[in-house]
């Protein structure tokens, strides 16, 4: 057997080694935005050129990358820099931002990059994040930095804020957000706040911590939240002394600020749903911090297994209501004087209260087979001016507390119909008869005398077409179509 190996056989193997050596020496990482590619050549961390990559062993030792004002839209390729310790890359167009194999990040400043999902759930060495003017962002989860010293979120769009597990935050600055329960009481290492401006939605902030002495009026400001009364700290009277120039002049600093006045909430479905909507935030108690309803123009709690809808009185702003597909059989919506429009259909309604409603338009309460009054404060005016999808038995009342309204119109009968012009009511006492075209608009009006059950109305000189006369009388009123030939 030869000992020597011959010379083609020599070439074969350099050449085996040398290709096995390029493939090790060659890993590459795709950096497929080119403006991302020009910053690192430009930082002298990509040395190959612009080809749309970069040698994964120029970029995994980096531990400092500073790509601000770039032009940036996609960072992807960020994820080979796994000694990554500082990221700056504020400024650019940014969507997504996906830093879950940075492990080793410590500085964070993704601000005003459009950036809109974010998870900091992998970076447990994070101190320092700024992710502030990101107006796309509406969550910020930093329960596994355990580490975060410093938290910059202003200008987003986040209504709740938990950094209950990050005690060793000494700065934060949630300013121009719209959260409404900022609660500081386990961050005892605080020394900086700014919760302004809030937009119109804070209303409990607790600050008592322990650590209130320690506080610096260097970039704290609380003010700019109008429906901010009380703020719990430690001391009335250091805070009184001390951070007078804090807040507004309607906020007030006390040892216990009680979380109140409550809106009581009996139906726990109906609680669940607030819960699940954001509005209640605290466990199923039976009640939701009235503050926290107060400015809700809009509320979908359609499907929910409701019983009683006890609470909604206490929604005073509230504009829209979808409480459909439930088991509701009382609806009292006196008290929501705002209201333009209500779903309550596939219910088990038998009362619906709407009185109080100058600007109300929308009204479905088709599905109540029990539902034949709905209280109003002009039935002439909401069976003219209301879009309204009910039942055929439902009539608009000022009062269904006498049950007349089916014996009411029930009985009347309008004759000929189809008419040429005269018709004659009978059967009823009547007010006033409306008469309204297709259109919904008012031809012709009829002032009736109570005291006769037969009356005659005279629609001469009217196009041919469908007309509705709504019958009214003293408390009640319902509207019968009437052909014009």
């Amino acid at each position: 057997m030869p000992q020597n190996i011959n010379q083609p056989m020599k070439t074969k193997l350099l050449l085996l080694l040398v290709l096995a050596n390029f493939s090790i020496y060659a890993q590459y990482t795709l950096i497929p935005d080119s403006n991302f590619e020009n910053k690192l050549i430009s930082l002298g961390i990509d040395k190959d050129g612009k080809n749309g990559k970069v040698e994964t062993s120029s970029i995994e030792s980096v531990t400092s990358l500073d790509i601000s004002y770039s032009d940036i839209k996609n960072i992807a390729g960020i994820e080979d820099f796994k000694s990554l310790t500082t990221l700056i890359c504020n400024d650019n167009e940014i969507y997504v931002l996906n830093i879950t194999e940075n492990k080793a990040l410590k500085y964070l400043d993704c601000s005003s990059t459009m950036v809109y999902i974010l998870d900091f759930s992998n970076n447990p060495e994070l101190t320092h994040i700024k992710v502030s003017k990101n107006p796309y962002v509406t969550k910020i989860d930093v329960s596994n930095n355990l580490n975060l010293v410093s938290l910059d979120c202003n200008t987003t769009s986040i209504s709740r804020l938990d950094v209950s597990k990050n005690t060793k935050l000494t700065t934060l600055n949630c300013s121009q957000n719209y959260i409404m329960d900022l609660d500081l009481s386990y961050n005892t290492a605080l020394t900086s706040l700014d919760c302004s401006k809030n937009s119109y939605t804070l209303t409990t902030l607790n600050l008592k911590n322990g650590n209130n002495h320690n506080f610096t009026l260097a970039g704290s400001n609380f003010t700019e939240n109008p429906y901010l009364t009380c703020i719990t700290v430690d001391s009335q009277n250091y805070s009184n002394d001390n951070w007078s120039s804090l807040k507004d002049n309607v906020a007030a600093y006390n040892t216990s600020c009680l979380d109140g006045p409550y809106t009581l909430i009996p139906d726990p479905n109906f609680e669940k749903a607030l819960i699940k909507a954001g509005i209640d935030y605290r466990e199923l108690d039976g009640k939701v911090l009235t503050a926290n309803i107060l400015l809700i123009t809009g509320v979908n709690l359609s499907g929910n297994n409701i019983n009683d809808l006890t609470g909604i009185e206490g929604f005073l702003n509230l504009q829209t209501l979808n409480c459909k597909t439930n088991n509701l059989t009382s609806l009292d919506l006196s008290k929501n004087i705002d209201l333009t429009s209500v779903n309550c259909s596939e219910n088990k309604l038998i009362n619906l209260d709407l009185t109080n409603k100058p600007n109300f338009i929308s009204l479905n309460s088709s599905s109540n087979p029990n539902l034949t009054c709905i209280k109003v404060d002009d039935p002439g005016y909401s069976l003219a001016n209301w879009n309204t999808v009910k039942d055929v038995a439902a009539n608009y009342s000022t009062s269904c507390n006498l049950g007349i309204q089916n014996s009411v119109f029930s009985y009347a009968v309008l004759s000929p119909n189809p008419t040429k012009g005269e018709i004659t009511i009978t059967n009823v006492s009547l007010e006033k008869a409306n008469v309204y075209n297709a259109l919904g608009q008012l031809v012709k009006s009829f002032t009736l005398n109570l005291n006769n059950t037969d009356n005659t109305i005279n629609l001469s000189g009217l196009p041919k077409g469908v007309y509705y006369v709504y019958l009214i009388n003293q408390d009640a009123a319902s509207a019968k179509k009437v052909i014009v030939e």
